[in-house]
């Protein structure tokens, strides 16, 4: 197998004046935090649930944020697994407590479930969004993020719900988290080098330029051939997502957990328990760690004994 091509770096973008010289003199460990101290880097905070699976006390949710911070986090993603702001208070407050440092820091809030032109699913409303995006704008928010977990949020919903948060402007956004093209798709992030495409010459231009980016693509386009042996992500799109609403980064994880269980065959089958369980739940938002019980304790457990709601 032939190794990985690096990408040329005359094609790539110019670096910092001397940055090749300073590499040169710090080596590669000093020069990389040299580098971490000048990018952005973003935390996933679990609200109460910090960076784990429990409910964490709320010192511990404080003490660790603020740390986090000091550590050179820039940007918080602050959600909890149901939607409920009273659990992301502590951990909003701790990141504005953070902004007398040298950088501010910044939150998203949000997640997203259901479909919100669905009249037979209400739970989830136009309203239920608006009146959560209101509370968590007076908690002192500074960004608000869908956090779709699970390609759940179709475009005319996303059109509906975004111009009504602003009060019927533009339907816009400001950042759009993406992957590059060999590592797109699937149960990762929508291809970077399609949105740079669709978006050149438009108002929306991102100034990012192709070239780079595909030869960055086919750079992880080779490295991934190293990973297939362990790459078990779908190998094409499906829409059974709208039925069973299993997030992304838990799809290939309860595949590999249902094959451990003699359930591989019957994958079809796991996909439909995991939208019976979701119901028996109330039709919960689904992001860990409220994911992980119906994947875990509840999905592959009642597949085998067939005890829905029972």
């Amino acid at each position: 197998m032939p190794p990985a091509r690096l990408v040329p770096f005359e094609q790539g973008s110019d670096p910092p004046p001397g940055t090749r010289q300073l590499l040169l003199e710090l080596g590669p460990d000093r020069f990389a935090q040299w580098v971490w101290d000048r990018k952005c880097s973003a935390d996933a905070a679990r609200a109460s649930n910090a960076a784990g699976y429990t409910s964490y006390p709320d010192n511990v949710v404080r003490d660790f944020t603020i740390e986090a911070a000091r550590q050179g986090i820039d940007v918080f993603r602050v959600f909890d697994s149901l939607n409920d702001v009273r659990n992301m208070e502590v951990a909003i407050d701790a990141v504005r407590s953070t902004h007398a440092s040298a950088r501010a820091r910044h939150l998203c809030t949000n997640s997203n479930t259901g479909d919100i032109l669905d009249p037979s699913r209400p739970k989830y409303s136009l309203d239920y969004y608006v009146d959560l995006a209101g509370q968590l704008k007076d908690m002192g928010t500074h960004m608000l993020c869908i956090k779709d977990m699970a390609g759940l949020c179709r475009p005319y919903a996303a059109a509906r719900w975004w111009a009504t948060l602003i009060k019927g402007g533009e339907a816009g956004i400001d950042v759009i988290d993406a992957a590059v093209a060999a590592v797109s798709g699937s149960t990762s992030q929508p291809n970077l080098n399609t949105i740079v495409g669709s978006l050149k010459g438009t108002e929306r231009d991102t100034g990012l330029r192709p070239t780079p980016l595909g030869d960055c693509s086919l750079y992880w386009e080779t490295v991934r051939t190293y990973y297939r042996p362990f790459d078990n992500s779908p190998k094409s799109g499906s829409a059974r997502l709208y039925d069973h609403e299993i997030p992304g980064g838990q799809f290939t994880n309860l595949q590999q957990q249902a094959a451990a269980l003699g359930l591989g065959q019957r994958w079809r089958e796991v996909e439909e328990m995991y939208a019976d369980v979701n119901r028996m739940l109330g039709d919960i938002v689904k992001v860990t760690p409220s994911s992980k019980v119906l994947r875990g304790d509840l999905t592959t457990f009642q597949r085998p004994v067939g005890s829905v709601g029972k």
